[in-house]
């Protein structure tokens, strides 16, 4: 029991202590998922378009998005787009969400610029599952940039996006450390001083 608390309140001191949320859920709460639809090309018969899907990883809904047939004058398909809050340069971030391809899996890329391509270090590409799946990119910025991109490789790829999340890490974190949904401040002090005190509780009984 003892080892069981500890490892609960140093799970919630890591949590804490090493992962600043930037954000909520970046295309909206869990239940109300929103975002910017990036188009594809003119003249698609078939076009980039965005809806809801009640299949969702956390929450009622998940955005579902289809890529279009026809390329864009960026080169891509079209997807989804949102502004991002201010980062700083040479800072350590963390990009999580939770994804599922509808049709036959496919890569998906995600690109951190301004809108003429200039990518920064968070962009990244993954290839999608049709299953639900927490992804998480970890990068030391180089230079901040105030959109991300998604657009898949595959033509008509349709798939459903959930849940997506930005924190600021310690420099001492690993690439790649997966940081969990946060937990909001005071239910973590809560649940910190209610552990302190089970053990404190426990000591006494054992002497």
């Amino acid at each position: 029991m003892q080892h069981t608390l500890g490892f609960i309140i140093l799970s919630f001191l890591c949590v804490s202590l090493w992962a600043v949320p930037l954000t909520g859920d970046l295309i909206g709460d869990g239940d109300l998922p929103s975002a910017n639809l990036y188009s594809s090309g003119g003249g698609d018969s078939a076009p980039a378009n965005l809806s809801t899907s009640t299949d969702a990883a956390l929450g009622l809904y998940s955005l579902r998005v289809q890529a279009g047939t026809v390329i864009n004058g960026g080169g891509t398909l079209g997807g989804i787009c949102k502004a991002l809050p201010t980062m700083t340069a040479n800072k350590r971030y963390t990009f999580t969400y939770w994804a599922k391809a509808l049709t036959t899996p496919f890569t998906l890329h995600f690109s951190f610029q301004s809108g003429n391509g200039d990518e920064n270090s968070l962009s990244h590409n993954v290839t999608l599952s049709n299953e639900w799946q927490e992804y998480s990119f970890t990068a030391v910025l180089n230079v901040a940039r105030p959109v991300f991109y998604t657009w898949p490789d595959r033509v008509g790829a349709t798939y459903l996006i959930d849940s997506i999340r930005l924190y600021e890490v310690s420099t001492d974190t690993l690439t790649g450390f997966i940081v969990c949904p946060p937990v909001p401040e005071p239910y973590s002090i809560l649940l910190i001083a209610l552990g302190l005190t089970m053990l404190g509780l426990r000591r006494k009984t054992l002497r």
